[in-house]
Parts: structure tokens; sequence; C-alpha cells
């Protein structure tokens, strides 16, 4: 139940500021739903590593080599070759909301595939402060939820989007 009033808030707070980052002073667990049934890993499963850089709107790149791919988050392409519209905003939500160097906790998705056919690690991701950037990459309207394959959180990435584009929230204005 408190996880839906977090919820709440943060759908009120967000209406209002689609571009800034929220307080990051709230612990790590509070933003993981883990008292929801259908979601079923909590803070204690976090895997820490120190972030290299961003690549973009839906995929870093760790210290120590390794591409991770957000669980759930189809943000527009924003590489050298293809440059999708609102690309280049899902890529700097991300670098403001990341700083390369910073700890970050990757959580794997239990029903979901643990890599990606690249390769690449699928992981929500949180900074210490416990901001979701999965989640609040969708909810500003700046990527989409992934529809293709199973993972634990599609209802609550959906309803996020939804609301984005209620909100005329980033690429639904």
């Amino acid at each position: 139940m408190h996880w839906q009033w977090l919820f709440i808030f943060f759908a009120i707070f967000f209406s209002g500021c689609s571009s800034q980052l929220p307080n990051r002073s709230v612990p790590l667990s509070n933003f993981i739903p883990s008292n929801d049934p259908t979601v079923v890993f909590s803070a204690s499963e976090c895997n820490w590593y120190t972030l290299g850089r961003v690549v973009d709107g839906d995929t870093i790149v760790l210290q120590n080599g390794e591409k991770v791919r957000f669980t759930g988050v189809d943000a527009p392409e924003d590489g050298e070759k293809v440059r999708e519209k609102f690309g280049t905003e899902a890529t700097q939500f991300v670098s403001d909301a990341l700083t390369p160097g910073e700890k970050i906790c990757l959580i794997s998705d239990e029903i979901g595939d643990k890599r990606d056919k690249y390769d690449r690690i699928l992981a929500y991701i949180f900074d210490e402060s416990g901001f979701d950037v999965n989640a609040e990459i969708i909810r500003a309207g700046l990527a989409e939820y992934y529809r293709s394959f199973p993972y634990t959180r599609k209802e609550e990435f959906k309803n996020l989007e939804r609301l984005a584009k209620k909100e005329k929230l980033g690429q639904w204005k």
C-alpha cells in the first residue's frame, strides 16, 4: 500500500517539473516496491557498480566496460548513425540523473532475461539515493515502456507511459 502512495506523490510531483530530478534524499528501499506481490526483487538484491559513462537514454557502460541496457525502457536512439526525435533529451535525462564515477545499483528482473541478444546486462538502475532511472525516464515522457519481452514491472511502466501521455510530457507534447 505504501508504494501506491509513493507513486501518487511522484505522479503529482512530476506533472509540473518533468525536466528536473526529484529530491535525492529518499532511501533506496523506498523506491523499490517490494511490498507489491507482483514485484519479486528488493533493495538487498542490489549489485553495486561504478558508472563509466552514459551511452543514451536506455544504455550505460560500467567502469569495468560492461554494457547495461535498462530493463523495460525503450528510449529514442541518440547515436552517431541514428538520431531519433527526443533521443538527445533522453540521453541528457540519464546524464543528469547519473554521474560517471558514481556507485549505481543494478537489479536483475526475476522473470526477464539477464542479458539481451547483444550480451548487454539487463537491469533496473538506481543511484545511491534511490532514484529509479528506468521508471523516471518513462514518467518524464522521454522513453516508452518496452512492449516485447516479459518483465516484472511491465504494468507499472505501462501506467507511467500512460500518465506521461496524459500530462503531455516529453515526446508526448
